[in-house]
């Protein structure tokens, strides 16, 4: 249990902590334009995290545009 004064730990690096990657899981899932406004954050995210696994779940109408979209790993 947390006493009031204390502060939460710092998030530990995936390597740090003895894992390969860091895992990520974007959701967007009803609306074709907030899946296409949301593409350049993938290139952010994939920048800031070049080894990191970074899947999507996005309703199935939309999966096929994010299968042609470089840097996803899974559709889901």
């Amino acid at each position: 249990s947390r006493t009031p004064a204390s502060r939460p730990r710092p998030i530990e690096s995936p390597r740090a902590a003895g894992r390969t990657a860091l895992r990520i899981l974007i959701v967007k899932l009803y609306s074709l334009g907030d899946v296409a406004q949301s593409l350049p954050a993938l290139q952010d995210l994939r920048r800031a995290h070049p080894g990191a696994e970074i899947d999507w779940m996005v309703d199935p109408r939309f999966a096929g545009v994010l299968r042609r979209v470089h840097g996803i790993g899974e559709v889901i």
